[in-house]
């Protein structure tokens, strides 16, 4: 019996290669100038961290940009990474001891997304939905309108925001 174009068989053994696929990282970039500006810009990834047997992470991601300029030496309060023109899609989930702690999925387009430091801005259109703790904050944000406090400090509307991880900053 035929479903459509393919067998059950042929379904079954997709279904199987489906399961054991994992996508580490893959990056396709067109250009990459010697002071780290990347055009036409591509990263997927998917996976699961564990942090011990308690802390999960599983999450998958992808990113799509014009320009990407990444600066990854020195100390984080001195890295920067900044995507313009950029398309993004990301789904993140964290348990405890099998507890969700953490639910979070956005999918968004961006004039500008750019990291440098401590600090955190977008300029875009995104329609995030996220809630819970984590970066030992907590937070919720609904069609990109929301607010993180704790470590991390963010506030977003629509998608564009301002945020500052304290973290980054090495107090003494």
């Amino acid at each position: 019996m035929v479903h459509g174009l393919l067998q059950p068989k042929q379904i079954e053994s997709l279904e199987k290669a489906y399961s054991q696929l994992e996508v580490p990282n893959a990056r396709v970039q067109v250009n990459q100038d010697h002071d780290g500006v990347t055009t036409f810009y591509f990263n997927a990834g998917a996976g699961t961290d564990t942090n011990g047997c308690i802390f999960q992470t599983h999450s998958a991601s992808t990113t799509a940009s014009i320009l990407h300029m990444a600066q990854t030496n020195g100390a984080e309060i001195q890295q920067a990474n900044v995507d313009v023109l950029s398309a993004k899609a990301n789904v993140k989930v964290e348990t405890v001891a099998g507890v969700l702690v953490y639910y979070g999925a956005d999918a968004g387009v961006y004039l500008a997304d750019a990291e440098a430091g401590p600090f955190h801005g977008t300029l875009g259109l995104a329609a995030d939905t996220k809630i819970g703790c984590r970066d030992q904050s907590v937070g919720w944000k609904v069609l990109g309108c929301g607010v993180r406090v704790g470590r991390v400090y963010k506030i977003s509307a629509l998608g564009s925001g301002f945020g500052i991880d304290f973290r980054k900053f090495k107090w003494r």
